[in-house]
């Protein structure tokens, strides 16, 4: 591209962001030409968990000993007003390029490189056909897209099926949600997955009881390691 045409590209930009100006979704001030979905003030408000180069965090303590895992980490805390508005936004109301955005930004800032070395495949939460008919998209899977876009690293997006059910997780009870079984879930190509690297990525954390279940359940098909990463963690967090 050469110098006249950026410039007549910046302008067009200019003139488009003039008339059909867009919004933070979460303090609803104008965006840059340079922000999406989020403006800068409210994404470094974020209450983020910083425990990313922590060994045996909180996180990792939920998986640990059940798993060949080597990582296990979320973004940002669910229990702050901003945390859940965006998971909302991504999840239940059609918005889930803000996942895919948010993804990039954390990957590039606050994971250590590192926590990829060595992944061969990223697997996003699959979600059932019920529950995918009715939002048309996986929120996991523009987690996961996040992910690959700054890494490279190629995802499965049918290695493993959810099967139908219409209940969610969202409000089940701690005990509840400790039922979920691997029978809930299908593998459909452990030929690909045995003796690889497989990073599990999901929007929230709470019990871990349905990542943990799925990555039993990779573990038993001879997955030589295992990574877990979510966007937000019920964990307690005080401002």
């Amino acid at each position: 591209m050469n110098e006249g045409s950026i410039k007549l590209f910046g302008y067009v930009v200019y003139m488009w962001n003039f008339l059909f100006p867009r919004y933070c979704i979460l303090c609803g001030a104008r965006l840059t030409r340079h922000e999406e979905h989020i403006c800068t003030g409210c994404l470094s408000a974020l209450p983020y968990t910083n425990i990313d180069d922590t060994a045996n965090n909180r996180i990792e303590q939920i998986y640990r000993g059940l798993l060949p895992l080597q990582h296990a980490t979320a973004f940002f805390y669910y229990n702050a007003e901003e945390s859940r508005r965006i998971i909302h936004s991504a999840k239940y109301r059609g918005n889930p390029h803000i996942a895919e955005y948010i993804t990039q930004l954390m990957v590039k800032e606050k994971i250590p490189a590192n926590f990829f070395d060595g992944i061969d495949f990223i697997l996003p939460m699959p979600i059932t056909n019920y529950h995918f008919s009715r939002r048309m998209y996986n929120q996991s899977y523009y987690i996961a897209r996040g992910v690959s876009s700054v890494t490279g690293i190629k995802i499965l997006t049918d290695a493993v099926k959810r099967k139908d059910s219409k209940e969610t997780q969202t409000h089940k009870s701690f005990i509840q949600r400790m039922e979920i079984s691997t029978a809930d879930f299908q593998l459909l190509r452990p030929d690909v997955l045995k003796g690889r690297y497989v990073l599990v990525v999901d929007d929230v954390i709470t019990s871990g009881a349905t990542t943990r279940t799925l990555c039993e359940l990779l573990a038993a098909a001879g997955v030589e390691k295992i990574s877990v990463l979510a966007m937000a963690y019920t964990g307690t967090y005080n401002r």
